[in-house]
Formats: C-alpha cells, structure tokens, sequence
C-alpha cells in the first residue's frame, strides 16, 4: 500500500518555507527532532495560511508567471507538513504527537478543501493557461483545471461553501474510521498451548501463557498471519478471523454510514448521480459503469479456476472431517498449506530458514542496486524510534534519495505495511525521501511476507525515483490512482526467480535454497490464484457498490453476505463486520479495483522482463526512466505504452491465472 494519495520525532521533518532553493545536501539542518514537532505543526500551519492568503490577494496581478511559482511553492510546503503528519499520526510512540499530528493532518485537508475550491486560483491557472508555459508547466496547469472544474469551482458560491463544509465532514469521518480499526485491536485467549498446535516453534516461543495460563493472540498481522496458516486449531482460527473483521466494530458501524452519505452528497452537489460516478471521472477506468465491468471481467476468469481449486480444498477438508461439505473461509489458507505440503513437497516452515530478515532485507538492496545501478548505504540520522534504520541512495557518487525502515511490530504503530513518503523530490530543493513501514518478525519470514517486502519496496523505489521535478504536483507518485499499484506488484515477480533469491535465501548453516524447491514454489503458486483473485474482487465489489447506489438502497445487514455470496469463493464469516474494519473504505472509496486493475496492468509490464532478462540493466533503465521516473508528467496509459512499445492487453493477466 502507498500511503496519502487519500488522505519523524524525531526524524526529518523538513517544514521550513520553500520558497529559497536549498542545497539538498544540507537538509539536516532543517530536521526537527523529538517534542520540538509539537510546536512546530502549527507555526508551519500559520505559515501556509499566510501563503494561501496571500496568493489569493494576488491571483489577479499581471506578474502570473511569478505567481505560478508561488503556488506550486505554497502546494510544496502542504506536502511537506502533510506527509509528516500523516507518518507520525500512525507510527510515533509519543501520544501527544500521534494526537498533534492527526490535528495537523485534519487542519491541513481543510486547507485543501478551500484551495480547490478557490475561484482566485482557479482563476490564476486560466489566465496562466493561455500563456506560453512549458511542457511541465502546462501540464500542471491543465491538470488542476480539471480538477478544479470535477470538484466543483463552477458552482454558485453558496454551493462552494456547502461543498467544503462537506469535504470537512468526509475528513473527519474517514480519520475517526482509521483511528478506530488502529485501535481496535482485539485479542482471542487460548486455553493452553495444546491451542499453538501445528505453529512454528519461534511462534510458540514468542507467545507464553498469561499469569492466568492463557495464551493471548491479537489481530495484529505477525500474530494473525502465521496463525492462519499453521494453527491446527479449527475454533482458534474461526475466532481469530471473526475478531480481525470486527477490529472496528461496533464503532464504525454508523461512521461508514455517514462516510459513505457525506460521500454521496458531495455527488449529487457536483452533478453527479453517485460517488463512484464522481471518483472514477479522473482515473484509468473512466466511470464507474466501466469498473463494473471490470470487476465482472476478471470475475469470469477466475471463477472457473476457483471453483477447481475449492474442490481440491474440500476434499483435502474431509480428510480431515469426513461430513465437510463446504470449506469455509478461515480454512483455507490451512488446507493449501497441507496440499503445498503433500503434493508438492512444500513445507512453508522449512522454507522460512532461507528468509531470515536481515538477509532478506540485503538482498533486496542487491537486487536493486544490480538492477538500476545505484548504491544503498546505511547512515546514522536521528529516528522516531530506536528501531528505525535509516539509508541514503548514490548513484554515480551523487546522494540522489533517502529513505528509512520501520520494520517490527511495537505498540502504537500501523499494523500492516506500507510506504509513507516523508519528501517528495523538489528539483534543486529537495532530495525524495520516504519510510517504508511493515510489520515483520526480526527472525524469519513466510515466503509470502518477502513477496509483501518486495511490494512495497516497488511503492518505495516509485517515489524514489520519480522525485527529481520542479512542480510538486509532478513528482513522486502523482500518477493516477488506479495505476500506483502497477509497479509494486510487478517488482513482486522477483521474489520466484532462483537466480534473484540464490543471492540472499541462505539459511544459517550457509545453505542457499535450493533450485528444486524455488522451482516447486513456482509450481504451486498458481495454486489459489483463482481464489485470491476473487477474494480481491469482494472487496473491490463493496468498495464499488456501496458507493454506486443511492445511500438509502444500501443494505448494510446483509451487505457483507452478498458481496460475499456474488464474487467469494467462500460462504460468508456470519459474525464478521469487514464494512467496520475494511481501511481501504477510506483512502481507496470507490474504487479498490485498483489492486486487481493494476495488476492486470503489472503483468503485461513484466513481459519485457521475461524476454529480456530478470536482471537485464537496459531494461530496468528503460523501466526506470519511462515508467518510474516520469511521476505525473504524462498519462498513466502512456508510461506503459512508452515502455511496452504498445497499448497493455489482458492477456499476461490470464496466464497469470495459470491452471
């Protein structure tokens, strides 16, 4: 996931004014560290309200040029205090932090709201398009028109007010939605450790009875995960899934329905008949009718894969309980680990003694520094907690970007992974820099979380990379948003070549994994592709449907079960709330589809990979510079087309599915 397209202290917060060019290489002078944030939040608030101010006053002066660069100065210095805000909002220790941050970050999507909705600016930005900008000005310039015209600028004035007060409303809610799943962990007690049956011995050793003789498991990722995999226990896995569906229950339950009638009145002010209408206007898909489609597309491609693969999941369940008539849904990741086991000689604990972290972690460096020539270095900077690593990117000798790792659970700290970017690279101001934040064990990982590293070091590498643009709005991942997740899924493909993991999957005896059991791991990865396709497609169904519809037809009782019975491979979780604790509701609304959208879209890319070599350096270069680097300086759709020499097709997709 690449945090903030929606929406440290002690690391870097770079919230001076931008108006001078720095030299980027003396950044650190500019870190606040520790408490100092508190205060700092709000003077740099003051700051950027006098700056909007300001421009505003100005908007009709003839020095428009001047102008321009005032603005793309002012949407520099909401950046910067926006990206910070939203990392310590979900990751500092310090409580009055978290609690300043999430203000901040409230405050400063108020102060969106009123720039998008500014008649002075939009003004500006007519008047500046008329005038001979460059390629990368022009762009800029036309791209906020556009969004100028979808949120709304040509509406009568008392309309423009209604509409903020409802963007107002909308923040705030998605942010109580968020705060709620973050903090409504919840924990099932296990009687003994005859209940830890079937798990990794590191697993059992990490989680001691209570003084009670109870064993606590919460719904933390590196609690639930392994849990679901390897637990024997049938009612200890059913409770755990149904704890992690309800993580914001009951709290959420009248919030998302307020989120998604606030959503929808936004619609119907703008013109639009629903929220998916509206939110699809500026994406890759177009309408929400196209998404629709999409989704049963893909649906119909995988059904019939998924309906093979549950039979097979079924008959491996009545080994087990020979009356089973049906796999349920915290079955069958257990079940397929079994079948990998007994059929393709697969045992996922053996497999995790090639992945400890710290090699996993080096390797991946290698890979990419193989790949794009470039150097990782680490470096000593003050971080927000001790466990934080920090590291600097060179290449040709030159520091080009920097970046940090947050990488083990703690209390008070997102409880999945993603990359938050902390700067986005200003030319001549200043260096990209982002953190990449996960929850892995210190020991060792599934295969499945190195595939989820390499992920999100895709969404790190993106924002690396693209941050070298004098207009903000151009640089880092401002590419459209069901294109983002194209890049992080394609890097995914790595983590199954043998020649790439022959370099760093090394147990501690000095053993290199071995090519026969890389080479079964491709064999059974097509195992399940069918299910979890449709799986994605569930979500992406809700996301979609919930906003397609007017508020009032929604039917929240029995919303999960439909989804559910429409597109899962499996029968509904009965005393799960998923429309309660499903986070993506708020940064991704309508239009989850992205996921499975950008893979479509990341399947096709690879396909130079394929034929070209998996560590060919002209490639990665070609994939760098066409795909990566450009940020928002032209059309999703292009950068594709630009580095696959034609328009993407489905067909990559379909082998993907495989059978």
């Amino acid at each position: 996931m690449r945090f903030k397209w929606a929406l440290l202290a002690s690391l870097c917060i770079c919230i001076t004014s931008a108006h001078a060019a720095k030299d980027v290489n003396t950044l650190k002078s500019s870190r606040i560290v520790g408490e100092k944030y508190l205060g700092q939040c709000e003077t740099s608030l003051s700051d950027i309200r006098v700056q909007l101010s300001d421009l505003k006053r100005q908007a009709n002066q003839s020095q428009k040029m001047e102008l321009l660069g005032k603005l793309n100065n002012l949407l520099i210095d909401i950046d910067l205090l926006w990206n910070h805000a939203i990392l310590f909002s979900y990751n500092h220790p310090n409580e009055a932090i978290r609690k300043v941050a999430d203000k901040c970050n409230g405050e400063l999507n108020n102060i969106q709201s009123e720039i998008d909705l500014s008649v002075d600016i939009y003004n500006l930005l007519l008047a500046l398009s008329k005038l001979e900008l460059t390629p990368d000005e022009s762009r800029f310039v036309n791209k906020k028109l556009a969004d100028y015209r979808l949120n709304g600028i040509s509406l009568p004035p008392q309309k423009r007010e209604e509409l903020k007060k409802i963007n107002e409303q909308i923040n705030k809610l998605g942010r109580a939605y968020l705060k709620n799943v973050r903090e409504g962990v919840q924990t099932v007690y296990i009687d003994s450790v005859e209940g830890l049956s079937g798990l990794p011995d590191d697993y059992i050793q990490s989680h001691k009875p209570n003084e009670n003789g109870r064993i606590e498991i919460t719904t933390n990722y590196p609690d639930y995960q392994p849990f679901m995999l390897y637990g024997n226990s049938d009612k200890y896995r059913k409770a755990l899934m149904e704890a992690f569906l309800n993580r914001g229950y009951p709290n959420n339950q009248e919030v998302i329905k307020q989120l998604v009638q606030a959503r929808h009145q936004k619609a119907q002010i703008l013109g639009f008949d629903t929220f998916a209408d509206y939110v699809t206007k500026d994406k890759m898909i177009k309408t929400a009718e196209n998404a629709q489609l999409f989704i049963d597309r893909i649906n119909e491609l995988a059904k019939p894969k998924a309906d093979k693969e549950i039979a097979r999941l079924l008959k491996r369940l009545q080994q087990i309980d020979p009356e089973a008539k049906q796999v349920e849904r915290w079955q069958y990741r257990y079940l397929a680990e079994k079948i990998k086991q007994e059929e393709y000689q697969i045992d996922s604990k053996e497999v995790r003694q090639y992945f400890g972290y710290e090699k996993v972690k080096l390797g991946i460096f290698s890979l990419m520094e193989n790949m794009f020539n470039i150097q990782i270095k680490a470096v000593t900077q003050p971080v927000w907690h001790e466990d934080v690593e920090s590291f600097q990117v060179i290449q040709d000798n030159k520091l080009i970007a920097q970046f940090h790792l947050d990488s083990h659970p703690r209390p008070h700290k997102y409880n999945h992974a993603a990359s938050f970017p902390i700067t986005t690279g200003i030319k001549g101001r200043y260096l990209p820099e982002a953190a990449l934040v996960t929850n892995f064990p210190k020991t060792y990982l599934e295969h499945d979380q190195v595939v989820l590293f390499l992920h999100e070091f895709g969404h790190l590498i993106h924002h690396l990379f693209s941050g070298n643009h004098e207009m903000v709005a151009l640089a880092g991942v401002n590419t459209e948003v069901d294109f983002i997740e194209a890049p992080s899924q394609m890097l995914e493909e790595w983590v199954w070549d043998y020649d790439s993991l022959k370099k760093f999957a090394i147990n501690e005896e000095g053993k290199v994994i071995p090519r026969e059991l890389v080479k079964k791991l491709n064999e059974s990865r097509n195992f399940l592709t069918g299910i979890l396709t449709r799986r994605q497609l569930v979500y992406s169904a809700m996301s979609l449907g919930i906003h397609d519809k007017q508020p009032k037809e929604v039917d929240w009782e029995n919303m999960q079960r439909n989804y559910f019975n429409g597109y899962s491979a499996f029968p509904n979780v009965e005393n799960g709330n998923m429309q309660a604790s499903f986070e993506h509701l708020v940064g991704y609304s309508a239009v989850y589809y992205t996921y499975t959208w950008s893979k479509v879209i990341a399947a096709d890319m690879f396909t130079r990979f394929m034929k070209e070599g998996m560590i060919n350096k002209k490639t990665a270069q070609e994939y760098r510079s066409r795909v990566l680097a450009p940020g928002g300086r032209k059309p999703a759709d292009q950068l594709v087309k630009d580095f696959l020499g034609r328009d993407y097709s489905f067909e990559s997709f379909k082998a993907h599915l495989g059978e």
